[in-house]
Parts: structure tokens; C-alpha cells; sequence
């Protein structure tokens, strides 16, 4: 028979296995309007390539750091579980925009209310442009409107179909970041990388990695 102390110990060995081969998955629910496709369809990429690429190699990039974090006893890797579709819900049109932010902040509660569990990205039809005086005053250099949501496990992120591909992937990657718990914003950026004789390349560099503080730590 184990004593009391001895169980615990094993069962504290148990955990710490589990999290060793475990998967932080996020669910993320991507929405987009026809005309909001047809834009990245006209310059022949689809919305979901971009995520699919962007999640994938973003995943790659977090999951490196948690293995290669000595003092964290969590090392299960990060997955993104996403979808993309279109709205369902009559009363949010991803084709209007309205003067400012706040028509934003309001169809992130309204579609929160309609998919509870999963992470929220609303991809607006409209330019980023507009409301640049709105994100200079929030200090952010991503034109994301974010909705945290504590104790939940998930952050909701209304932004903008930008069609020139390293401003859209910065997007999605800053978005999909903040989907995963993450309480600071514009933590990733993109960056030419030398490659030797293949030249340079693009690569994501993390500017934080310390996944504990994402949502407290308790999420995922």
C-alpha cells in the first residue's frame, strides 16, 4: 500500500507526464464574407491557405520555445484547431464598418454570445486605413480590436482583409496569438532571415515566450 505521500508524489509524476505528451489545442473560428474572399481569391491565394500556412508555421515557432524552456514542466505543444466560414448570425455584416472601433467591440460580444468555447477572429471587408488614429492611440502597430474575456480560455479579435501578403499574415499570426491566451499584443513579427546561397527568407520571431502568463496559465 502507498502512503498518502507517496501517492501524491506519483500522482504529481502523472501530471507532469501528461503534459509532456499533451496538446494545447485553441479552437479558432475564422469568419469572412463572399466579398471578403473574392479579395484574396483575386490575387490568388485563398483566406483559408493563409491561415492554414500562417497557423502551421506560427505553432512551429511557439512549440520550439516550449521544449527548449527548461525552467516550464509543461511541454505540451500548442495546435490550433481553426475553421473558416462565413457570418451566420443576421445581425453582424462583415461588409460594414462603421466610423470607429467600437461597431467592432460589439459584434465581438454578439458573436461570442453565438459560438461560446472557441476564439473569435472577425475579418472586416474594409481597410485598416480608416481607423489607423484609433490603434496609434491604443499603441498597437496591429490593427486588431481585441475582446479579452477572464477567466475564460479564449480571446476574441475583430481586424481586416488586407490583401498585400506580409501585412495579412501579420495579421492572422498577431490574431491567432492572441486566440491562444496571450495578454500582450504585437508579439510577433516577421522577419528577413539569411539563408545562404537560397538567399533570404521570411521568418516569424516571437518577441515573448514565457506561455505561463497566457491567460494565467491556466488555459489549454
Amino acid at each position: 500500500m502507498f502512503g498518502n505521500k507517496h501517492f501524491l508524489i506519483l500522482l504529481m509524476g502523472l501530471a507532469i507526464c501528461s503534459q509532456g505528451i499533451g496538446i494545447r489545442r485553441v479552437p479558432v473560428e475564422v469568419y469572412i464574407s463572399e466579398a471578403g474572399r473574392r479579395k484574396f481569391l483575386d490575387k490568388g491565394r485563398s483566406i483559408e491557405d493563409i491561415v492554414g500556412s500562417v497557423a502551421e508555421e506560427l505553432e512551429q515557432k511557439m512549440n520550439e520555445h516550449v521544449y527548449a524552456d527548461r525552467a516550464s514542466t509543461d511541454k505540451r505543444k500548442f495546435h490550433f484547431d481553426w475553421s473558416v466560414s462565413g457570418m451566420t448570425s443576421p445581425e453582424i455584416d462583415l461588409d460594414k464598418c462603421g466610423k470607429d472601433t467600437s461597431r467592432f467591440q460589439y459584434d465581438l460580444v454578439q458573436a461570442a454570445r453565438d459560438k461560446p468555447g472557441a476564439s473569435i477572429i472577425l475579418l472586416y471587408t474594409c481597410e485598416s486605413e480608416g481607423y489607423s488614429e484609433d490603434f496609434i492611440l491604443a499603441g498597437q502597430k496591429t490593427p486588431l480590436v481585441i475582446q479579452r474575456k477572464y477567466p475564460e480560455c479564449s480571446n476574441d479579435v475583430a481586424t481586416f482583409t488586407e490583401t498585400e501578403p506580409m501585412k495579412i499574415e501579420s495579421i492572422i499570426a498577431n490574431a491567432l496569438f492572441i486566440t491562444a491566451g496571450s495578454p500582450l499584443n504585437d508579439m510577433v513579427e516577421f522577419e528577413e532571415v539569411d539563408n545562404g546561397r537560397d538567399g533570404f527568407k521570411r521568418d516569424i520571431r516571437l518577441k515573448t515566450t514565457d506561455f505561463s502568463l497566457f491567460s494565467g496559465g491556466i488555459c489549454h
